[in-house]
Order: structure tokens, then sequence, then C-alpha cells
């Protein structure tokens, strides 16, 4: 006859107990993250389509039309912080591709030959935009089905893009 040690079952209780209650923090945990990374992204996206960052993305159009980078600071700027995000955990990944892949890789190929021109004096600066540029690159590669050759942008798009861009204000 098996005779049940009434210690070994409130030892496994105990455990089962502390197990489930340590799944319970980690999944609110994600949660809570999750939460404030959505709130967190709608809030980038409001300050994208306000009035003042409207005038910035045509200003900076405008300069990058214009074969300089002088008005286009604020709005790599902004790329920055996301990406700066991105790496530090606080945006999804997917979700920062979801709603500024188009204005991210655009900017970036326009102005991508004076973010590296910068980096060479100082590497730390804009060092984000690259790594954003890169991360969001390989979502749509993945969600599109294709390679760097369907997604390249010709000079004639990227021209298209900042003439949209700059009739914003």
């Amino acid at each position: 006859m098996i005779t049940i040690d009434s210690n070994i079952i409130t030892a496994w209780a105990t455990l089962i107990g502390v197990l489930v209650a340590i799944w319970a923090v980690i999944y609110q945990n994600k949660r809570s993250t999750f939460a404030l990374g959505v709130d967190l992204i709608m809030k980038l996206d409001d300050r994208f389509n306000s009035e003042k960052m409207r005038k910035a993305r045509c200003a900076a159009a405008t300069s990058l039309l214009n074969g300089n980078i002088s008005d286009a600071t604020e709005v790599l700027d902004f790329f920055e912080t996301i990406g700066y995000f991105i790496r530090r955990g606080a945006l999804d990944k997917k979700t920062v591709w979801q709603i500024f892949f188009y204005w991210a890789n655009n900017y970036w190929h326009s102005a991508k030959e004076y973010i590296e021109q910068e980096r060479r004096g100082d590497p730390t600066v804009w060092a984000n935009i690259p790594y954003l540029h890169s991360v969001l690159m390989l979502i749509e590669k993945r969600e599109r089905r294709c390679g760097d050759s369907a997604i390249l942008l010709t000079k004639e798009k990227i021209n298209n893009f900042l003439n949209e861009e700059t009739r914003l204000s």
C-alpha cells in the first residue's frame, strides 16, 4: 500500500502555486509592456501628423529636393527616436513597420548620403536611423515575401515622395 505524505503534497502544491504566480506576473508584464508601447506609438503617430511636424516634413522635403539637409534634422531626429525606442524594446517592431515604414524608408533613401556623411564625422549622430531602416526592411521583405530588388526605391519614386511631402503645409 502506498502512503501519501501530506508534507510532499503541500510542497508540490506550493511549487505549482509559485510557478503559476510567476507565469501570471510574466504574462501581465508582457501585456503591460505592449499596452505602453501601443500608447507610445499612437502618441508618436499623432506627433508625426501634427501641424508642426507636417510643416517640418514639408521643409525637410524641400531641403532634400534642393540637395541639402539643412531643414531635415527635425524629421530625421523623429526617426532617430523611433529607432532608439525599438532598440531599447519600448516599441514593437512590427507595429512601427505597420505605421511608419513608408515614411521611414523614403526619408532614409532621401537623406542616406547626408546621414552617412554626418556619421563619418561622428558615428553617434543618427546612429539609430540606419538600425531602424534595417529592422523595418527585414519586416517588409518578410511580409511581402520578396527580396531587396522588389522594394528598392528609384530616384523618381523618391522625388515623387518628396514632392508629396512639400504639399503638407
